[in-house]
């Protein structure tokens, strides 16, 4: 849920970039793809760059394909 609040104050300044640092850390599958998905819409609905960082690249590989 924090993760959540975080991301929502973030884009509610309507940033032109925005950094997230291994965002999904410590989650639960399910909703580490709701945070990525999160991410996306507000990326596209906004017109916002966003940075992901993060080691696990299995995730970011099947989030590419989702």
């Amino acid at each position: 849920m924090r993760q959540r609040i975080l991301i929502a104050m973030h884009f509610a300044a309507r940033p032109h970039l925005v950094v997230a640092d291994e965002p999904t850390t410590a989650l639960d599958v399910t909703v580490q793809r709701q945070i990525l998905r999160l991410l996306h819409d507000l990326q596209h609905q906004q017109g916002s760059a966003v940075l992901l960082r993060d080691a696990d690249l299995a995730l970011w590989a099947n989030s590419v394909r989702a």
